[in-house]
């Protein structure tokens, strides 16, 4: 600054490294980076550093500590300075790029709460009877209701405006609070907790919470918990309970080394039960807090959790993560089993009917119409079997015998439904195909794409513009060019 006015300004970012360091470093750290840059302004004069970091203060006396410190009072030497102190709280306008609102902020004025009729909401409270006994109550006696009191005709409760439970506010309020852009679908605890900062009316809890799980966004994106198990790791990857290991009883062997062993063995393993018991009740105990068994009854709705995407490499979504997590939902059919269900999907859908309790999550709200599946999983009955188009064809090794695969494309599906049938499969199951007068490239591999059509081995050899030898040696009063120019023939 030059006469209470700059004249020059710098900033620089801090690396990862220095991010980590002490506010004292960072502050030293940037005096020293500013005296550098402005050393053309300062140097062979006398300047003041204002700073609000108290401790800079007695920077040129203090004792050095860090071999940070010494490498940036090093760079300071041949300066003539003072530093001042100024508290933060001079700063009229320090810092004012750093203190720029953020984008989250100033979204907040797309949606604000907006006082409604005062007098319709006073009139909601006045007709409602459980309230209209509590302000007759507080008139007589303004201590017979706890934690209600009457502030200039208005009803309160702990400080928060009191709705009537039948107020017309209070769908707009829950709509505004968990659907809206501010709200942004957030789970029932969060939509309570914004809702009950200032509102309160009677059953708000069981209201905020039948919304959020009814609401039909929320349904669709957000993932549900699942119940255990109910077996054991071992069981579930062998299909067998563990084998018992026998304890060791005395006398079954008269070596005194191997009682010594198994003894020791049965130690171990008697701790090694207990601790894993131990944290096994531990795990289920904070695990059972977020687990529920749950069933459906025949006629219940269901959302159900699908992938109509099989091959990522042909149809893929730009954001996969915000595709719809349930799609429906669909009515229970029938219930097969202790964990399957048959819903009632849409004619003509590609996909079996039955599907596992994990992929069906009950829909909560009123829904009369069926949806439909999505795009990809939908398609006229009699074109299910009838290939349209031969792509490639490649072959393998199939039980130690040369097998010749074609890539068909059936009638009425998308790309990535195309499969690898084996030709002997194709030539019995549709005669007319024609596979015999199919031109292929002799090769094999998985992922080798051949494309049927004239076939030759023949490769034109490249056409040779100009060929460059060395230079002959001088003999003499002689020289010998060797250069050779070749032209190709037209």
């Amino acid at each position: 600054m030059q006469k209470k006015k700059p004249i020059a300004y710098f900033s620089k970012a801090l690396s990862k490294n220095n991010l980590s360091k002490s506010a004292y470093e960072k502050e030293l750290m940037a005096l020293v980076l500013a005296v550098q840059h402005w050393r053309p302004y300062l140097l062979g004069r006398k300047f003041v550093v204002y700073s609000d970091q108290k401790s800079l203060r007695h920077l040129l006396q203090q004792r050095i500590t860090t071999a940070n410190q010494q490498n940036w009072i090093a760079k300071l030497l041949g300066y003539h300075f003072e530093v001042v102190y100024k508290p933060g709280s001079e700063y009229k306008a320090a810092d004012a790029l750093s203190r720029m609102h953020e984008e989250v902020e100033l979204k907040g004025i797309m949606s604000f709460p907006v006082c409604m009729q005062e007098q319709q909401i006073q009139h909601e409270v006045r007709n409602d009877p459980y309230l209209k006994k509590v302000m007759a109550d507080l008139h007589v006696n303004p201590t017979s209701q706890p934690g209600f009191q009457l502030i200039k005709g208005r009803l309160f409760y702990h400080g928060r405006l009191v709705l009537s439970a039948e107020s017309k506010c209070i769908p707009l309020m829950l709509q505004e609070f968990h659907s809206s852009s501010t709200g942004g679908h957030s789970g029932f605890l969060r939509t309570y907790r914004r809702l009950a900062g200032n509102l309160y009316w009677v059953g708000m809890r069981k209201s905020v919470q039948t919304f959020v799980q009814s609401c039909d966004v929320c349904q669709r994106q957000k993932y549900s918990a699942s119940s255990p198990m109910g077996t054991t790791p071992f069981e579930a990857v062998y299909g067998r309970k563990p084998p018992t290991v026998v304890r060791f009883l005395q006398g079954e062997t008269k070596v005194e080394a191997v009682a010594a062993e198994l003894v020791d063995r049965d130690e171990a393993l008697r701790q090694l039960k207990y601790h894993l018991t131990r944290a096994q009740e531990q795990m289920k105990r904070y695990a059972d807090k977020k687990r529920k068994a749950y069933s459906f009854e025949v006629g219940e709705w269901v959302f159900l959790k699908l992938r109509p995407h099989r091959q990522q490499t042909i149809s893929r979504r730009i954001n996969q993560k915000l595709a719809p997590r349930y799609f429906g939902p669909f009515p229970i059919q029938k219930k097969i089993g202790a964990v399957s269900y048959k819903l009632k999907l849409p004619e003509g859908s590609r996909v079996h009917a039955v599907f596992h309790i994990s992929q069906l999550k009950k829909a909560i709200g009123e829904y009369a119409v069926e949806p439909q599946l999505p795009e990809g999983l939908e398609i006229e009955p009699e074109h299910l079997e009838d290939p349209e188009e031969l792509l490639a064809s490649r072959p393998i090794t199939k039980n130690g015998q040369r097998v010749r695969q074609w890539l068909v494309r059936w009638k009425g599906r998308a790309v990535e439904d195309t499969t690898w049938e084996d030709e002997s499969v194709l030539k019995s199951q549709f005669p007319s195909l024609g596979l015999e007068d199919k031109a292929v490239v002799p090769g094999e591999g998985n992922d080798r794409t051949t494309t049927i059509g004239p076939v030759t081995n023949e490769r034109p050899n490249p056409a040779v513009w100009r060929v460059y030898v060395r230079r002959g040696k001088k003999v003499g009063d002689n020289s010998v060019s060797d250069v050779a120019k070749g032209i190709p023939d037209s």
